[in-house]
């Protein structure tokens, strides 16, 4: 497993720049766990007791931890590795909830409905935008009470030059010295080209098909189904 100092946990709740800090943090080499990889392990993930140590029974291989279900782990994950990194993206709600709906649509996820309550964001939308915002103003209010927790928030739609959120990200985790690293890379602007259009909907497809485990073919390394833990 990885030593606990060097762990990286995302606590921002998807379509808050995630997956730009999955390209950052690819850039540095650092492996990255990207949500539940499995279709299985999504259905299974509700009902497993102690989630925060699937860090060390499942993904053990991982430094760095993004999107869903990590998020909504924060505590667990800081109470079982305070000398880890955490890292919390926000941006507007009322703009991070029209990216869910555009993203998710009406697309059931059983790991969506254990954090939202719902499985999708369509006719859901109001409860959607309440969890994310209280997520946020737990996530702060707890790590304002950790003054030792090495914590950094970052609100990606707030202005601040790419650049400068680069320098920022790159001292936090230790590569000060490092070209940058930080753009947005799953933007609206950027899904509506032609290309990425057609990647976003066989992506789509696969997933709704067979879950990210289809990505394999691509040579993505996925994770263990865990349904012994069942």
């Amino acid at each position: 497993m990885t030593p606990p100092d060097q762990l990286i946990f995302c606590i921002g709740l998807n379509k808050t720049g995630t997956t730009s800090l999955l390209h950052s943090f690819l850039r540095l080499g650092i492996r990255t766990c990207d949500g539940l990889a499995d279709r299985v392990e999504r259905e299974l993930f509700p009902a497993v007791p102690n989630k925060a140590a699937l860090v060390e029974t499942h993904y053990a291989d991982y430094v760095a931890f993004e999107d869903v279900p990590w998020p909504a782990l924060f505590r667990d994950l800081y109470h079982r590795y305070p000398q880890a990194r955490f890292i919390h993206t926000t941006r507007n709600p009322e703009a991070w909830l029209k990216s869910v709906i555009a993203h998710f649509g009406a697309l059931h996820d059983p790991v969506h409905a254990w954090i939202f309550g719902s499985a999708c964001p369509v006719g859901h939308d109001q409860q959607w935008l309440e969890v994310f915002e209280r997520h946020n103003e737990a996530v702060q209010e707890f790590f304002t009470a950790q003054p030792s927790a090495c914590y950094l928030h970052l609100k990606i739609d707030d202005g601040t030059p790419a650049e400068a959120v680069s320098s920022r990200l790159r001292s936090f985790l230790g590569y000060p010295e490092c070209p940058s690293i930080w753009g947005q890379v799953n933007s609206l602007v950027q899904r509506r080209s032609p290309k990425a259009l057609a990647v976003s909907l066989a992506r789509s497809l696969k997933y709704r098909l067979l879950g990210k485990r289809s990505i394999r073919l691509f040579g993505i390394t996925l994770t263990n189904a865990f349904t012994h833990l069942m």
